[in-house]
């Protein structure tokens, strides 16, 4: 969850498509920057250090960012 769902928990649901243990959701941003985190087992937050960027938040916590930009055609 992230800033493109205004953290609201449970709104993305992330899947194991492959049975692998990597888990994925496809969302569809417009060009901007996001904040976002993962929740896991519901409770515990945990950054992606595969992200663009780490930044601090208000809660002395690290939030994943991914930059995305405009599409030329």
């Amino acid at each position: 969850m992230g800033t493109f769902n205004d953290w609201r928990p449970g709104t993305i649901a992330l899947e194991d498509l492959r049975h692998d243990g990597v888990w994925s959701a496809t969302v569809v941003l417009p060009t901007g920057t996001y904040e976002y985190m993962f929740v896991v087992d519901g409770e515990r937050w945990v950054p992606d250090h595969l992200a663009d960027r780490l930044v601090a938040d208000d809660f002395g916590r690290e939030n994943s960012v991914v930059i995305v930009r405009p599409v030329h055609r």
